[in-house]
């Protein structure tokens, strides 16, 4: 009773266990123990008819693995006794039921559930394998019966939707693959093969009109060719461009013409030293720069962060007005005012760099979807994170080749979360249970 206490197996009526019996077995380099066990029918009732009038029919042994005991392996020898129904109706034979394994396998379920849980973390499916002391047919085996409850339904499309590109398979030619997300549900929708324009289209057409209607939000980056689709596509949607995005541009603009500076100078020159070290002080917002006394060593000239800033925009015309530029923007942006923002982005900025007037004739063209990055609590942080999960997963197996197993162990890492979670919620249910009975 113990051991079935162990292993969660209480609701096993037909399974007795040998609560004396545990023995260190060691084969090789692969160390295990292994238990004893027999299935009866614990009701002494026919399968079929639920007749008492039964007789046994001889007995044959199975090896059947379990899960890990303080990290060890689990074998358990289970002798099974066959059984004759006697009543004239019926006569089959027949094997006692029970649920932790599935009939004419060795595997218990409970590893099985485990591998998926083990696939929810980024990891590789060897690695899988081998923490679950199992080949690598059995996990992509597993992965596979996914496939039914992951079938994808063109009759549904989520209200608030998500859309980017990650550097996944190539395929057709395509070397980024596109990742469609439930920003409300935080699921994958769907993975696709290629990001190209009228493959999206092609797709998005697929959905039911009434499911492209209930699209309330689309969030995306400044690709021209999702704004298009989202525009065509979701006759309701309001398009959100991602906030981070937005901020990036300026910034890449402010860091393009530091270093621009940087190497008119020779690395030993004052002025690169000072443009490399503090570089951070540009970034930075202008009412959070300190003015308090600061120390600097090998900098004396300086007796605080505003010193250092204000020498930094003395060396270069253009670096002053595109820092000054920055922090318009930012200030508006941060402080989610529309009409200030709508003003900064409609200014003249030809006096200003090339570099930085073209990032603001991009912010006018798509001024609309701009403010409403700062209207509606929406970006595609959620889908970053994704990404650098999906980056993690691809290095840990050195790579994929095929599209369609790729797709699948990231809809599994996505949308299988909630399921683990529950089954921890379970487990851990079960344990405070039998802390308590004991």
């Amino acid at each position: 009773m113990i051991l079935k206490k162990v292993f969660d197996l209480e609701n096993e009526p037909n399974l007795i266990l040998d609560d004396s019996y545990i023995e260190n077995i060691k084969e090789g380099n692969k160390k295990y123990k292994l238990l004893r066990g027999e299935i009866i029918q614990a009701n002494g009732r026919c399968l079929k008819c639920n007749s008492t009038n039964i007789s046994k029919n001889g007995i044959y042994e199975k090896t059947v693995r379990l899960t890990k005991l303080n990290d060890s392996q689990v074998k358990i020898i289970l002798s099974v006794q066959r059984y004759t129904c006697n009543c004239e109706d019926c006569r089959i034979n027949f094997t006692p039921e029970v649920s932790f394994i599935e009939k004419k396998k060795r595997i218990s379920k409970q590893i099985h559930r485990q591998v998926f849980i083990d696939m929810v973390t980024p990891i590789s499916s060897k690695q899988v394998a081998r923490q679950n002391n199992i080949s690598i047919n059995v996990v992509q085996r597993d992965m596979k019966e996914f496939k039914s409850y992951n079938i994808v339904n063109k009759r549904n499309l989520p209200r608030v939707l998500c859309v980017d590109e990650f550097n996944g398979v190539k395929h057709h030619k395509a070397k980024m693959n596109f990742i469609i997300v439930d920003a409300e549900k935080r699921t994958v929708k769907d993975i696709l093969a290629n990001r190209f324009k009228n493959s999206l289209i092609s797709y998005f057409n697929g959905y039911t009109l009434e499911a492209r209607e209930n699209v309330e939000y689309f969030v995306t980056d400044f690709y021209d060719s999702y704004i298009d689709i989202a525009e065509k596509t979701f006759p309701n949607a309001k398009i959100v461009i991602d906030r981070f995005h937005i901020k990036r541009l300026l910034v890449v603009n402010l860091k393009n013409k530091r270093i621009e500076i940087m190497k008119k100078f020779s690395k030993h020159h004052f002025p690169y030293k000072v443009l490399k070290k503090f570089r951070y002080l540009l970034y930075k917002n202008f009412y959070e720069i300190n003015i308090k006394y600061k120390k600097y060593r090998y900098y004396e000239e300086f007796k605080n962060e505003y010193d250092v800033l204000n020498y930094m925009l003395s060396l270069n015309k253009e670096l002053e007005e595109t820092y000054w530029a920055y922090q318009d923007f930012i200030e508006a942006f941060d402080s989610k005012d529309e009409k200030m923002l709508e003003e900064i982005i409609n200014r003249d900025y030809s006096h200003v760099s090339d570099e930085v007037n073209k990032t603001f004739n991009t912010y006018k063209k798509y001024q609309e979807y701009v403010i409403n990055a700062i209207k509606y609590p929406y970006s595609n942080g959620l889908v970053e994170g994704m990404n650098t999960k999906i980056k993690l997963l691809k290095r840990t197996g050195y790579g994929y080749r095929n599209f369609q197993n790729f797709r699948l162990r990231i809809m599994i890492m996505f949308n299988l979360v909630k399921f683990v979670e529950d089954e921890q919620r379970k487990e851990k249910r079960i344990r405070d249970y039998h802390k308590k009975a004991s």
